[in-house]
């Protein structure tokens, strides 16, 4: 386990948790209300829950689906969706693909889910019978769904770099750098680069953060903003299926909170 605390509290911390699909299963990243770090972990369950037990009025975005297919797509007859020529996927997540963004899709059977979503999915499940809501309203224990990926682009309102290649790890850590995290300049990284380090291949890269701590704290800043700035926070989704948020005004990008 690696973790690594800041022990200035205030009222409410915001948590993000990306779900990897191999062991350490977790990454954790909390920080206040004004953005500052709190801490940051790496672990499995037990060591995420341990965490979680120490710390009250938590806001929790989890980088996963909170809530099932129920074939509410299907059911809907859009008229740009054709079954069958699409993937297994939830309506929100069908509309948000149509615009752009970069988004998961959650079958309607938790056996067909890659094992990333299924671990997050099951996690999700946990917390509620540990008394987590999926409401931000009068709850001390709240719990988000918050897909990192159409989170960021929400943000950029363009195209986004695979998170696995290094020109996308800048383009996210710049993102959050201009968010107002405090972090390392992602363009300092261009400023270390010589012509001699290519060749010797010592890349700086420990001046990037990995994919799994970018997706945490957009996760967490986007809990935060909602528990801030509500204004600037996108509710998309529906009753049938649940609902997910990013950190965008919904009026810049397209109104599904008005559930049928």
């Amino acid at each position: 386990m690696n973790i690594i605390y800041n022990t200035c509290m205030d009222t409410y911390t915001f948590v993000g948790i990306d779900v990897n699909n191999r062991p350490p299963y977790y990454h954790l990243a909390a920080i206040d209300s004004q953005l500052h770090f709190r801490s940051e972990l790496t672990g499995d369950w037990e060591e995420l829950t341990q965490f979680l037990s120490k710390t009250d009025k938590l806001i929790i975005g989890i980088n996963a689906p909170l809530s099932i297919n129920t074939g509410y797509l299907t059911q809907s007859n859009l008229p740009k969706h054709h079954p069958g020529r699409w993937p297994n996927c939830r309506r929100v997540e069908f509309e948000l693909a149509q615009h752009g963004a970069p988004v998961y899709f959650t079958p309607n059977d938790p056996h067909k889910m890659p094992a990333a979503m299924s671990r997050g999915f099951t996690m999700s499940r946990q917390l509620i019978d540990l008394g987590y809501e999926l409401s931000v309203n009068q709850t001390e224990k709240s719990l988000i769904e918050v897909p990192a990926d159409a989170a960021f682009w929400s943000i950029m309102q363009g195209e986004m770099i695979d998170q696995n290649q290094l020109l996308g790890r800048i383009q996210r850590q710049m993102i959050l750098y201009e968010l107002g995290f405090h972090l390392p300049d992602p363009m300092e990284f261009f400023e270390e680069i010589t012509r001699f380090k290519i060749k010797m291949g010592s890349i700086p890269l420990d001046l990037m953060l990995t994919p799994q701590q970018l997706n945490a704290r957009i996760v967490a800043y986007t809990a935060q903003q909602l528990w801030k700035n509500p204004e600037r926070v996108a509710k998309l989704g529906y009753q049938q299926e649940g609902y997910l948020y990013l950190p965008a005004d919904s009026s810049a990008l397209f109104a599904t909170e008005n559930a049928q």
